[in-house]
């Protein structure tokens, strides 16, 4: 199984088979102050369970393989489990999870509760001769 946001940003997620089959769809419900979602980006943990970014709420969403809300990590900011664009997610042999937090020009290593294990990157600029410059992390 593997799944995908339904287009570029949206609270809509696909979910397809092995071999590519569109297997069914799952959409996040607004809550509170979350009138919104912007899924960017998802991984698979060993358990089956789906991992998105949500730029629009600062955030990464859990669900279960049958596509049920589990928890949301992060808060807009640029300290530990905070973000300020989570972009791309990862999630390694160790049950680790990498996100891109892009405007932070850093990698979050979170474990699969939630729980801040270390980052990567830092914030630079390079500037060229004529005057335009690039970040990286």
């Amino acid at each position: 199984m593997s799944a995908s946001p339904s287009g570029r940003g949206g609270s809509k997620i696909d979910e397809y088979s092995t071999e590519g089959k569109l297997e069914g769809s799952f959409e996040r419900k607004a809550y509170g102050e979350h009138e919104s979602f912007d899924y960017r980006a998802l991984a698979v943990d060993p358990a089956g369970n789906i991992w998105a970014t949500d730029q629009h709420n600062y955030q990464i969403d859990e669900f279960s393989p049958k596509g049920t809300f589990i928890a949301a990590y992060g808060t807009a900011g640029s300290g530990q489990k905070e973000f300020n664009g989570p972009d791309g997610i990862a999630i390694d042999h160790e049950e680790h999870i990498y996100v891109a937090d892009i405007n932070n020009h850093r990698i979050l290593e979170l474990s699969t509760t939630g729980v801040f294990i270390r980052e990567f990157g830092f914030q630079g600029r390079e500037c060229q001769i004529n005057g335009g410059c690039a970040w990286w992390f």
